[in-house]
């Protein structure tokens, strides 16, 4: 008996130091020697200062971007407070807001189709840096109007860059 307990207590302190240490140390070291931008976050520095990460949407409040997706993050993607709302389809808050969000959206693009994902936020609070390809239609228009672009190449430029793969490694 008192064998038993003794190789369980080994067995347990030993895969504990095992895969609880040795491993991530071992893999976090192997990532930051291979993938040294990926493996600190992807973080975006402009004059000595952390801005953003090239993987995770951000808020944009100027007409002349692409609208972000909503963010249940904090103030709006803050990665320190990464977390979904926890609100159900039934829920009036949640209902509240999506119309709120559709109404903007439709006074801003008349006639333009609202994609889902440009109303409700994701289930981190926290989008990848890229979107469906019918997220950048809707702001195409307002976009050529704030930017004076023609309306063809602002609207093939946000179908350009949607939809792109981000590969992520769990």
């Amino acid at each position: 008996m008192k064998n038993n307990l003794r190789i369980a207590i080994l067995f347990t302190l030993v895969t504990t130091v095992l895969f609880g240490l040795v491993y991530p140390l071992v893999v976090t070291g192997l990532a930051q020697l291979l993938f040294p931008f990926q493996a600190t976050g992807s973080l975006l520095v402009r004059d000595g200062r952390v801005i953003g990460s090239a993987i995770l949407g951000q808020t944009f409040a100027s007409p002349g971007y692409f609208h972000s997706r909503p963010s249940s993050a904090g103030a709006g993607y803050d990665a320190s407070q990464s977390s979904g709302s926890n609100l159900g389809p039934t829920n009036h808050q949640l209902t509240d807001r999506v119309k709120a969000e559709v109404e903007k959206l439709h006074t801003e693009n008349p006639g333009a189709p609202i994609p889902v994902d440009l109303v409700t936020s994701s289930g981190s609070g926290l989008d990848p840096g890229h979107f469906s390809g019918s997220r950048g239609v809707p702001g195409s228009s307002r976009r050529t109007r704030t930017r004076d672009e023609r309306s063809r190449g602002s609207r093939v430029g946000s179908e350009a860059y949607a939809g792109q793969a981000v590969w992520f490694s769990w």
